[in-house]
C-alpha cells in the first residue's frame, strides 16, 4: 500500500511540475497579460492590439479587465457581430464586451464579474444569436476562470510540447520568459497598432480598438478583396435543431434575471443578417424552426424580465444595406451600418424609466 501511495505521490508531483512549468512559459500566450493594454492605453492616442498578443483564451479576462479600466456607463455584450458597436467620438463611457465564441451561458458569470466590478447604474446592450440555441452549440469564451479546464490545458500534450521546444532553443528563457514575447508599435489608416511579427497585416488575425470593438485585417489594412461565405455555413451546427437549446434559454433568463436584480437598463437585440443568409435561415428546413421560434421567443423572454427587444435581423429595420457587412461572411454589420444599430439601441434605452 505505501509503495502505491509514494508511486501516486510521484506521478502527482511530476504533472504538479509539468503543468508549473507550461504556466510559467505560457509558449502559446494563454495566459492574459495585462501588460499589452497598459501599452496600448499608455500611448498619447490608445492603439488597437493585436491578437498576436490577445489569444482566444484570453479574451474573457481581457474584456473584464477593459471595463475595470474606467467608470462605464454603456457596455455591448455578444458575439463578434458586434464588433463594429463602438463608442461615440469623445466617448469614454462605452466598452463593447463582445467576442467571438460567446454563448448565453457566457452571460450569468461576465454579469456578476461587471456587478462586483462596479456597482450602480449600467446600461447593457445583449445582442443575442440565433445559433446560440440551435444543437451542438459549443461556447468558447469564457468570463470566469475554471480550474479543471485550465489544468487539462495545463497538462495536454501540444502545451509540453512547445514548452520544450522553447527551452530547447533559448534555455536562458526559463528565467523571463515573458521578455521574449516582444511588441511592435505600428501606425496604420486606424490609428497605432500593438502588434507581434505583422500579424495583422500579414493577414494572421484581426484586432481589438480602444474601446473593445473588433476590427478584422481587412479593416485596419484595407484590401479590396472580400469573401462573401454565407454565415449560416460557418455556424450551421449551432442552427439545427428541432427546438431552442433549453440550456441556453435558462442561461438567457439568469442573466436577465441578475440584470432586473442589479438595477440596469438592457436592451435586447438580434442583429441583422445579409439578405441570401436570412433566406437560408427561413427557406432551409434545417434551420427554419430554431430562427422561428428564436425570433418568437426570445422577445417573449426579455419581456418577461422588464426589458425591450429590437428585432434588427431584416437589414431594412435598421436600416443597412446588403453591401454593409464586413468579415468574411454576411453577418458582421460593418462601421457604417453597426452607427445606425448603435442609434437604435441608444433610442430604446432613452424611451425605458429608470429601473428602481
Amino acid at each position: 500500500m505505501a509503495r502505491i501511495l509514494v508511486f501516486l505521490a510521484t506521478i502527482a508531483a511530476a504533472l504538479s511540475g509539468v503543468a508549473a512549468l507550461n504556466w510559467w512559459m505560457d509558449p502559446l500566450g494563454d495566459r492574459y497579460h495585462p501588460r499589452f493594454l497598459d501599452q496600448a492605453l499608455s500611448q498619447p492616442k490608445p492603439c488597437f492590439i493585436s491578437w498576436a498578443l490577445l489569444g482566444s483564451r484570453t479574451w474573457g479576462e481581457y474584456k473584464v479587465d477593459l471595463f475595470s479600466r474606467a467608470h462605464r456607463d454603456v457596455v455591448v455584450v455578444g458575439s463578434s457581430r458586434v464588433g463594429k458597436i463602438s463608442a461615440r467620438p469623445g466617448e469614454t463611457g462605452f466598452v463593447n464586451l463582445g467576442a467571438p465564441g460567446i454563448g448565453a451561458d457566457s452571460l450569468p458569470p461576465l454579469f456578476e464579474r461587471l456587478h462586483s466590478l462596479q456597482r450602480g447604474a449600467l446600461t447593457v446592450y445583449v445582442s443575442v444569436d440565433p445559433f446560440w440555441f440551435g444543437k451542438a452549440w459549443h461556447t468558447d469564451t469564457n468570463f470566469t476562470p475554471s480550474f479543471l479546464r485550465e489544468l487539462k490545458v495545463l497538462l495536454s500534450a501540444q502545451l509540453a510540447g512547445e514548452t520544450a521546444r522553447l527551452l530547447r532553443y533559448a534555455p536562458g528563457a526559463i528565467r523571463h520568459p515573458q521578455k521574449l514575447q516582444y511588441t511592435e508599435l505600428e501606425q496604420t489608416p486606424h490609428g497605432c497598432l500593438i502588434d507581434r511579427g505583422h500579424a495583422v497585416g500579414n493577414k494572421i488575425g484581426s484586432a481589438w480598438a480602444p474601446d473593445g470593438s473588433l476590427y478584422f485585417w481587412e479593416d485596419i489594412f484595407p484590401n479590396p478583396s472580400h469573401l462573401t461565405r454565407g454565415l449560416m455555413i460557418l455556424k450551421q451546427r449551432g442552427l439545427v435543431g428541432n427546438r431552442l437549446s433549453k440550456r441556453q434559454m435558462a442561461s438567457l433568463a439568469r442573466a436577465l434575471q441578475l440584470a432586473r436584480s442589479y438595477g440596469w437598463r438592457v436592451v435586447g437585440v438580434s442583429l441583422p443578417f445579409a439578405p441570401h443568409s436570412v433566406h437560408e435561415l427561413v427557406a432551409n428546413p434545417a434551420y427554419a424552426t430554431v430562427f422561428k421560434d428564436f425570433r418568437a421567443q426570445i422577445p417573449r423572454v426579455f419581456a418577461e424580465h422588464g426589458f425591450p427587444f429590437l428585432d434588427l435581423t431584416n437589414i431594412g429595420s435598421v436600416p443597412c444595406t446588403a453591401a454593409e457587412f464586413t468579415g468574411d461572411d454576411e453577418g458582421h454589420p460593418d462601421i457604417a451600418c453597426s452607427a445606425r444599430v448603435r442609434a437604435k439601441l441608444d433610442a430604446a434605452a432613452r424611451a425605458e424609466p429608470t429601473p428602481r
